[in-house]
């Protein structure tokens, strides 16, 4: 399972690699032609007129999603999880261990109640244990009956 997690995050991460690489081009494109346009407003080469403005609109409006998008990968790619492992597995497994059997905790209690639906104990030559709940098939244990 462990396992499984990491592949999932290589494959999303490879994704996630080759979006930034697109991003990153067009982000270029869109500065360069910024500059151009500035470039030539500078020189005199052109006239500002709501042409040019509508134009100088859309790049920036771009240039802020690119942004955006880029660092919404970023974050995404810094809050996976990088050292799940069997230690970290194990360390949480106790933790739950813990709280599960703690009576002043409640959350044993709860835990049960959501998977058993009813505890049916039958005693003649043998005490009979017979649990039913969200699997489906009843779980039975036997012990011979004292005396």
């Amino acid at each position: 399972m462990l396992n499984e997690l990491v592949r999932h995050q290589q494959q999303a991460k490879t994704a996630e690699d080759a979006r930034l690489v697109t991003l990153r081009k067009e982000l270029g494109q869109v500065n360069c032609g910024l500059d151009r346009l500035y470039q030539a407003v500078e020189q005199a080469a052109i006239t500002i007129d709501e042409t040019l403005r509508a134009r100088t609109d859309k790049l920036k409006v771009r240039r802020t999603e690119i942004l955006n998008e880029i660092a919404k990968i970023k974050d995404r790619q810094a809050l996976t999880v990088k050292r799940v492992n069997a230690g970290t597995v194990h360390a949480f497994c106790t933790i739950l261990r813990q709280r599960l059997i703690d009576p002043s905790s409640g959350l044993g209690k709860a835990y049960l109640r959501l998977l058993v639906d009813e505890l049916r104990l039958q005693a003649l030559n043998w005490l009979l244990l017979e649990i039913t709940g969200a699997w489906q098939t009843p779980w039975l244990h036997a012990t011979k009956q004292a005396g």
